[in-house]
């Protein structure tokens, strides 16, 4: 396991200590999809410098990136037309780099909500705009309320459909 993937682990950790459970034990099945324990769901992502773990009592999902620009070829293979239009606000032609990351992370939480992976991009679809910081995607007949925090130069999302989402950012140096 990657020290990444450890740090994320370890931010997991700390939502089952604010969640007032035990530490689960984490553990994914021969696809790599993390496995419920103990009625407990829990999803993790990871990129340089930044890392995210969530757990939960209903199927989790959560993604996070580093904002930068992306080329229009990417743009275009993963927001659609109908969904950029979307995210215009009457104001003004909203950012493309932010629009393409809201949309990506947005799909890609409930991608590993669903267990499904990065495959399922395709059927992914970003049906509302709430605001800067919520959005519905459809997938497979099914909308999911996300929830976008942006932390310095970084966007996550995070899926939540039944619950609260109660978020914290911890300094992690030295691990």
């Amino acid at each position: 396991m990657s020290a990444l993937s450890r740090l994320a682990r370890d931010c997991a950790h700390l939502s089952c200590d604010r969640s007032g459970t035990e530490c689960i034990g984490f553990e994914k099945d021969d696809a790599g999809v993390p496995l419920p324990e103990a009625g407990w769901y829990w999803s993790v992502s990871h990129k340089s410098g930044m890392v995210c773990g969530v757990v939960s009592r209903e199927p989790v999902g959560i993604d996070i990136e580093h904002l930068k620009p992306v080329s229009k070829g990417l743009f275009s293979r993963v927001v659609r037309s109908e969904e950029r239009e979307r995210f215009y606000d009457g104001s003004g032609p909203s950012q493309a780099d932010k629009v393409f990351f809201r949309t990506f992370t947005a799909k890609e939480a409930v991608l590993k909500k669903e267990g499904v992976g990065i495959k399922g991009l395709p059927s992914a679809q970003v049906k509302r705009v709430t605001d800067n910081t919520h959005l519905v995607v459809g997938f497979r007949g099914k909308n999911y309320q996300i929830e976008h925090f942006y932390l310095d130069d970084h966007i996550v999302s995070v899926t939540k459909d039944l619950f609260e989402v109660s978020w914290s950012v911890e300094e992690m140096h030295n691990k």
